[in-house]
């Protein structure tokens, strides 16, 4: 059935940790690829944590030893853009002045709050 082939489907897993890791982390906050990463490294000291949560789920996506791959990261939030889980939708936009993709979780508690 669908839901069974949602539930297995190990990239919308990923995407949904994604997500939710993201809305703790940054709330409605757009954040780079890079902004991910170093967040995700402070948090490695306390397990549990959103930052720890999102470092998890980007070793997962993107990691290459004991490093995340910015590049690889970047690619598969490319991939995944506008996908909705769980009620949230990965959202990216080009930030001119960067010159790349800023990302965040629409959707869910966080896009409700005033």
């Amino acid at each position: 059935s669908i839901d069974e082939s949602q539930s297995i489907d190990p990239e919308r897993n990923k995407l949904g940790g994604l997500l939710l890791a993201l809305q703790d982390c940054f709330g409605a906050v757009a954040v780079t690829a890079g902004q991910m990463i170093d967040r995700a490294r402070r948090g490695f000291s306390e397990e549990g944590d959103a930052e720890s949560r999102l470092g998890e789920v980007l070793d997962e996506i993107a990691g290459e030893g004991t490093a995340i791959n910015s590049r690889r990261l970047g690619r598969w939030l490319e991939r995944n853009r506008e996908r909705v889980v769980g009620g949230l939708r990965l959202h990216g936009q080009v930030d001119a002045h960067l010159k790349q993709f800023r990302w965040q979780a629409h959707g869910g508690p966080a896009e409700r709050t005033p």
